[in-house]
């Protein structure tokens, strides 16, 4: 197991407590409690008091690739904020932005955590709800042409949330001067726990990868490099990583 160094705001956390105080997760999130998604990250990394330590599923995920190497998580920050533009709303809230290093030199992993928590609704629902040139549509709009190069009213079967996600981890790397960008679903998943928001969320991701021109996932494996357009923000430069590791939670 590999030692990494989790930060905020200057300050070097060590343990769940502290990251609770110093990158609480949004009002609206579930409580900070076993079960919680971005708790159960928390807790897989700090499982030894005062020592972040990378848990034995993630470090396999991002030495799965081939061309890449195996990838080495050296620094996280919780409740990172990426710009995907300058208007209103334009923030995408990553659970942790990690730096790695690898074969490429250095690289931007996104970690989105989850468990019985989704994604947020498809574009072409939320389409349906937003004023016509509202900030979302315009937005949701660009971040569909540069990630996937095509209009949203042809992406309306994905998750905005999941577009919004990858245009991060593209932001983020470029922000971060990053050779890669990684985007990893880390999934805190109940023993017994097969239902269908779970199945769902699989599906999504995996539409997700398939408009990227990748297959659906298979847990602990890297897919990409997916190349985008890029276009405003969002670079074409960075190549885009997007794997899944699972930890199951205890009863």
């Amino acid at each position: 197991m590999s030692e990494l160094l989790i930060r905020k705001t200057g300050k070097t956390l060590g343990s769940a407590d502290e990251w609770l105080q110093e990158a609480p997760p949004p009002a609206e999130a579930a409580p900070w409690e076993a079960g919680q998604a971005e708790f159960e990250l928390a807790r897989a990394l700090f499982r030894v008091p005062g020592k972040a330590l990378v848990p034995d599923e993630l470090q396999a995920l991002l030495a799965s690739h081939s061309g890449l190497g195996p990838l080495r998580l050296v620094q996280g920050i919780p409740g990172y904020l990426v710009r995907l533009d300058d208007q209103p709303g334009g923030s995408q809230r990553c659970d942790l932005l990690g730096v790695v290093n690898g074969r490429e030199g250095r690289g931007a992993v996104v970690i989105e955590a989850w468990s019985d928590g989704g994604f947020g609704p498809k574009i072409s629902d939320q389409l349906k709800r937003s004023r016509p040139g509202s900030q979302w549509a315009q937005r949701i709009g660009r971040l569909c042409e540069a990630v996937l190069g095509r209009s949203a009213a042809a992406s309306g079967s994905l998750l905005g949330g999941l577009i919004h996600r990858a245009a991060a981890a593209l932001r983020a790397a470029e922000g971060e001067k990053a050779a890669v960008a990684v985007l990893v679903f880390y999934e805190f998943r109940r023993k017994d726990g097969r239902g269908q928001q779970r199945k769902g969320n699989l599906t999504a991701i995996d539409a997700l990868v398939t408009a990227l021109g990748g297959e659906p996932l298979k847990d602990g494996v890297l897919s990409g490099p997916f190349r985008v357009p890029g276009g405003g923000e969002i670079p074409a430069s960075v190549p885009l990583f997007i794997g899944r590791a699972v930890r199951l939670l205890p009863e």
